[in-house]
């Protein structure tokens, strides 16, 4: 009886291990947006937007190439990446690219790669292994930004 109440522990112990570090579900690898604008004027927008409207820390603009690139920031886990049941903080990496597709339209496609150390303990909470984890961004802080341009752009 013992030895059976043993094994149940052991196995119910396992189970909540599995459970809380569980796999974040799948989601893009980049978001990308086409918008009926030029490229100046969507250029521009996202500058402003990014600047003025969400106050995000650009690293590096490079308007010939429709390249932007954010400053590395700490951001909490959960609202703009989904690292499972993971909770803390996470760094944020932003690539953004402005494309001409006409006269008269234009795309954005967002990459934003997130991720974090999480310590991994056994069932007396000691620390037995740390290791990065990568968590895919949900499309929030992409959604934000398109919205933001757009909101500049009248369309």
């Amino acid at each position: 009886a013992l030895v059976l109440l043993l094994v149940s522990a052991f196995l119910f112990g396992c189970l909540q291990i599995v459970d809380r570090y569980r796999r974040a579900p799948k989601y893009p690898e980049h978001y990308t947006y086409e918008l009926q604008a030029e490229y100046s004027a969507t250029w521009s927008a996202l500058v402003n937007a990014l600047v003025e409207d969400l106050r995000l820390p650009v690293a590096k603009l490079n308007e010939k190439t429709g390249s932007v690139q954010l400053r590395e920031e700490l951001v909490p886990l959960g609202r703009y990446c989904d690292c499972g049941a993971y909770s803390g903080t996470a760094n944020r990496r932003v690539t953004i690219r402005v494309k001409r597709l006409g006269s008269k339209s234009s795309s954005l496609t967002i990459t934003a790669r997130y991720h974090t150390e999480m310590e991994l303990k056994n069932n007396l909470g000691q620390v037995v292994k740390k290791r990065r984890i990568t968590c895919p961004s949900t499309g929030r802080l992409e959604e934000e930004i398109v919205w933001n341009v757009k909101r500049r752009l009248d369309i």
